[in-house]
């Protein structure tokens, strides 16, 4: 498990993206808008670390992609576990 990557699931039919950060177990809740969850369907899910920013937007470190990888988003709760390489 891997504590505070973040987590982004983009609709592939288009609409906006989920997101979330992992917790210390590296278990997280997607976030779609102020609501859990993602848009029914195919996303593409990119994890990666870094990309903090500061009060003011500015990159505090660089943002590095650890995965990338396509998933299906049914109705309902999902469980989906992704092994970073």
């Amino acid at each position: 498990p891997q504590e505070n990557l973040w987590v982004r699931f983009t609709p592939k039919a288009g609409g906006r993206p989920s997101h979330a950060r992992t917790d210390s177990n590296g278990d997280f809740t997607i976030k779609y808008m102020a609501e859990d969850g993602a848009l029914i369907g195919t996303h593409e899910v990119v994890i990666g670390s870094g990309g903090e920013v500061d009060d003011r937007g500015n990159p505090l470190t660089p943002a590095v992609e650890l995965l990338r990888q396509d998933v299906e988003v049914e109705s309902g709760s999902n469980e989906l576990n992704f092994d970073i390489p």
